[in-house]
């Protein structure tokens, strides 16, 4: 029995230890996974951008290549 009390107070301390030792690092990942995200919307719009655009020219081709068969 005492074995298995000191195996779980072993356990608590050493769940104690690792969850505890990573509160100074947190506003700096949060500013890092924050940039992540900005970057990854950022590149979400461009590619929408981008796929507007070549419906654009895609319906503008469309349209010219209809003008030159009349």
């Amino acid at each position: 029995m005492k074995k298995f009390v000191s195996l779980c107070a072993f356990v608590a301390a050493l769940s104690f230890v690792s969850c505890g030792g990573n509160t100074a690092n947190t506003a700096a990942d949060s500013a890092r996974i924050a940039d992540s995200l900005d970057s990854v919307r950022m590149a979400d719009s461009l590619a929408q951008a981008s796929m507007a655009m070549d419906t654009v020219v895609a319906a503008d081709s469309v349209v010219a290549d209809s003008a030159k068969t009349k």
